[in-house]
């Protein structure tokens, strides 16, 4: 039992009210109408056909299984270590190896229930819910999973573990002999052996306490794979061999002079099948009846399966501009064919196939493949059955983009004219909303009756329909339409002119809003096969690419002040180079611009100011740099202050009438960094930095703390995440910052602002979250509200009076409207914009101003892509959806009446008082 005074009582009850007040209802028929979620599995690995399944398997940690026929996602998995080493299929269930082996996972193929799961070792210290591990093969990781009748072999640690298949039970451990590295695993004769590698030769041998040598390849083996019962070795010189066991008890080995320059290994769906990729070709090594076959094709193979006694291969050949995917026997007959677009989704990257027959006894061929841009395509006897974008899943730069208005809107408002002129502008505006309206409701009754222009993207009344442009990890540009459920209207692969289009980062620039033709984006990406830097200036509408230029790294910043042709240029350079600006015939922008690079990997920090160079031309001057020693302090999470991000006041009136200014510096930029870990813990700073000048404005510290650490900044506040691991509870940091000198007679200036007043407060959060993110309007009117994606799949807004780090101790400070203080943040499931539909591994929360002032756009991304409109002061601005307008026709016109009779009635009465 707890016993509180009645002050701390009469708070709590204050804060109950205001969290009740908050609770939004949705009804069941409004779910679905202004959000859609779309769920994706990732970047796929590994995969296994079956008659009614497809269970894949991809580089995120994630286990699924799709329809095959459709493409839906029947249940899916995200397993907690992030990568995923092994699938294997057995009758009814799929196995998972992951963590590097460290733990083994059994999932029902039907319905994906977890039929069992078993660490098998103890997680490394690295491994963690919210870091991503490094990723390595079976070969580099030492891992592999057999089934030998009712019994799971797994090698994990250099170990090899005895599970039973149905339960997971685990019967026996084997190490590896002292000395000995055990790099693979296969069955020979019935019963499992492992392959030990040195730098001299590869060795299999019984997986037991003798360790009996099977089969020997001896030279410098650089990876091998199981070829039935045999063994085939890549040599570090680039030669294949192969060794098997003869049945007197004899090693054999024999070299496969056909194939050199061999640089990998590839296994397939069948284990008498291996890959080998050259340098110009991918060639197959089949064993059947004791021989080797090399079965060598004009293209290259991308996988085999055996079906009726017959190998089957899938190819995939470039013919100028289309990409022919076949599916050959050994001999080279042809079963199915068909294309792809090799410039929209780039080369083959891996395949699975399915030869089966059907119940009429016909050949049925399916092949997934996966191409350069994540897409899975599904084709079944040649034909297309269908495609999945899962490179959506790995979006890293987004944008929203207002749809274009109608030519008459803008003539009807523009501002030079005669009055005339406008009048006439006006009603002929009206008179084509007129014939649209016609037109269109014409063609709901009759189709052939509509509306042509009814095909053409416009702006909605309230301007809440946009375009969302996302830039993805594998060089794909996308544009979602927000309306009609996240439908893709155009894509784009963007790459340099060797292909590459791989980015390890990328950010978007809008350059020229709609409302003045043509809308300009320019995005700005990193590649991961070069040091260049490409940049791409496209129209978001259309997704035409205007111009794309690949420049040789560079500093980028964007004109802070709209020119007389209505856009704000980019400008990369180079440090030691010149100044490109896109687009390149924009206006000249206003100079100095100041602007800053962050290097998280090693610390580097540097400030730049652009100036005129004469003669028209600009030029880079570098202004401050700063170090932190990844090895002393890491950073760990940075913030701005969104471009569309305005302030509603100038400050906050208190109780005496006072007022506190706010500090509304737009060069201040939020750091996170964590100190080194000592004893499971570090000290996590959060630095507030000025760009300009290069120097810290404030700085606030906490001890005992664990990441990852999430942060936003808005108006002239920040708020952090991070784990206190002292008190073992996740905790919200807020800072609030204030004017020290009073109001401002002009602009801000960082060269002459008086160090800042600093308010923080911490807060107590009931879980970890995986991004943060903060609701905006147009004129920030409405009450912001901080939105949380968390790790069990929600995302919650929370309102900004919760994080008001002045919430007083004692009393309550009504002439502001500031709640009392309370430690514990309110965290009701009813605040979650998402309702019941789960969001996983979300990445990113962003928003955007719609035309009405109540109401803000959010999309979130991550494995999942969500989409809603949030209201934190509820929609004071529009009438709600169940208003009934008929109800209030009636009343007005009920009113018309009654002043009509009554009008009469007072005259009637006026007339007879004179005469009287």
């Amino acid at each position: 039992f707890f016993f509180f005074r009645e002050s701390e009582m009469q708070a709590a009850c204050v804060v109950l009210l205001l969290v009740a007040a908050q609770v939004r209802a949705l009804f069941e028929e409004q779910a679905g109408v202004i959000d859609w979620r779309q769920q994706y599995v990732g970047k796929v690995q590994h995969a296994a056909l079956q008659k009614t399944r497809l269970l894949v398997a991809t580089e995120d940690g994630v286990v699924a299984a799709l329809n095959p026929t459709s493409g839906e996602l029947v249940w899916r998995h995200e397993l907690a270590e992030g990568n995923l080493n092994e699938l294997h299929m057995l009758q009814n269930a799929v196995v998972t190896v992951s963590a590097d082996g460290a733990r083994v996972c059994s999932w029902s193929a039907a319905d994906g229930l977890q039929l069992w799961c078993r660490a098998v070792l103890s997680l490394p210290s690295n491994y963690s819910l919210f870091s991503q591990p490094t990723r390595h093969s079976s070969w580099e990781a030492g891992t592999g999973v057999v089934a030998v009748e009712q019994k799971l072999f797994v090698l994990a640690n250099n170990s090899l573990f005895e599970l039973n298949a149905e339960d997971g039970v685990a019967f026996k451990v084997t190490p590896a002999p002292q000395g000995q590295q055990w790099r693979g695993l296969l069955v020979v004769g019935g019963q499992p052996a492992v392959v030990a590698v040195s730098s001299e030769s590869a060795r299999v041998q019984r997986a037991d306490a003798s360790g009996t040598d099977l089969m020997i390849v001896k030279g410098a083996v650089k990876s091998c794979l199981p070829l039935g019962s045999t063994l085939l070795c890549l040599l570090t010189n680039g030669t294949l061999a192969t060794a098997s066991a003869s049945s007197a008890g004899t090693v054999q080995q024999s070299q496969l002079a056909a194939l050199t320059g061999v640089t990998a290994l590839r296994q397939t769906q069948t284990q008498d099948v291996v890959l080998v990729e050259g340098a110009d070709a991918t060639h197959a090594v089949v064993l059947s009846a004791g021989k080797f076959t090399v079965v060598k094709n004009e293209g290259r193979l991308a996988a085999a399966v055996t079906a009726d006694d017959t190998h089957y291969f899938l190819s995939h050949t470039l013919r100028g501009d289309t990409l022919e995917v076949q599916v050959s026997t050994a001999s080279g007959t042809v079963v199915a064919s068909s294309t792809l677009n090799p410039e929209m989704y780039g080369a083959v990257r891996t395949a699975f196939l399915s030869v089966d027959r059907t119940k009429a006894g016909t050949l049925r061929v399916r092949a997934l493949v996966r191409t350069l841009d994540f897409a899975l395509h599904m084709f079944t006897n040649g034909e297309l059955s269908w495609q999945r974008e899962e490179a959506l899943s790995s979006i890293i730069s987004s944008q929203f983009t207002d749809l274009p208005a109608q030519q008459v809107d803008v003539a009807a408002f523009a501002k030079d004219g005669t009055l005339w002129s406008h009048l006439s502008a006006r009603l002929h505006n009206h008179a084509r909303e007129l014939q649209h309206l016609v037109l269109h409701t014409l063609g709901q009754l009759v189709p052939a009756v509509a509306d042509d222009d009814d095909t053409t993207p416009t702006r909605d009344q309230f301007n809440q329909n946009k375009y969302l442009v996302v830039f993805t990890k594998s060089g794909k540009l996308f544009a979602l339409d927000s309306a009609d459920h996240g439908n893709i209207v155009w894509q784009q692969r963007i790459h340099d002119q060797h292909g590459h289009s791989c980015v390890q980062q990328a950010q978007l620039y809008s350059v020229r809003t709609t409302a003045h033709s043509p809308a300009i984006s320019v995005l700005v990406a990193a590649l991961h096969a070069s040091n260049a830097t490409l940049v791409v200036e496209f129209e978001p509408v259309s997704g035409r690419v205007v111009r794309s230029q690949s420049l040789p790294g560079g500093v980028v910043v964007q004109a802070g002040s709209v020119g007389r042709d209505h856009s704000r240029p980019v400008l990369v350079a180079q440090p030691s180079g010149p100044v490109h600006m896109f687009p390149s015939d924009a206006e000249p922008v206003l100079l100095p611009l100041y602007t800053f690079t962050i290097d998280k990997n090693t610390g580097l920090l540097q400030g730049f100011r652009f100036v005129d160079s004469g003669a028209g031309g600009i030029r880079m001057e570098n202004t401050w740099s700063m170090f932190m020693d990844p090895k002393v302090e890491r950073i760990e999470a940075v913030a701005t202050r969104q471009a569309h991000d305005v302030s509603s006041s100038l400050g906050d009136v208190l109780h005496d009438r006072s007022v506190l200014y706010k500090y509304l510096n737009p060069n201040l930029v939020a750091l996170a960094t964590m100190s080194l870990y000592v004893k499971g813990s570090a000290t996590m700073t959060v630095y507030l930095l000025d760009t300009v000048k290069g120097t810290f404005v404030e700085k606030v510290t906490h001890e005992k703390t664990v990441g990852p650490v999430h942060i936003v900044q808005a108006d002239n506040w920040v708020v952090y995440h991070y784990r206190n691991r002292k008190a073992r509870r996740f905790e919200v940091g807020v800072l609030e910052l204030f004017e020290g000198g009073g109001l401002r007679d002009e602009g801000f200036s960082s060269f002459q602002a008086l160090p800042p007043i600093l308010f923080s407060r911490a807060f107590v959060f009931p879980t970890s979250i995986s991004a943060l993110g903060v609701t905006s309007t147009e004129h920030a009117i409405t009450h912001r509200a901080v939105l949380l994606a968390t790790s069990n799949g929600q995302l919650l807004a929370l309102h900004e009076r919760f994080l008001d780090p002045r919430r007083p101790v004692q009393g309550v400070q009504a002439a502001e409207g500031i709640l009392p203080y309370h430690p514990l943040l309110p965290s009701d499931p009813r605040q979650a914009v998402n309702y019941h539909q789960a969001l996983h591994r979300v990445r990113s929360v962003t928003t955007e101003p719609s035309g009405l002032e109540s109401t803000s756009l959010l999309f979130a991304y991550g494995l999942d892509l969500f989409f809603t409109h949030v209201s934190p002061s509820h929609k004071f601005d529009v009438l709600s959806d169940d208003f009934s307008i008929p109800m209030l026709a009636l009343v007005l016109l009920s009113l018309a009446v009654l002043t009509l009779v009554t009008s009469r009635l007072a005259a009637r009465k006026a007339l007879q008082a004179a005469w009287n």
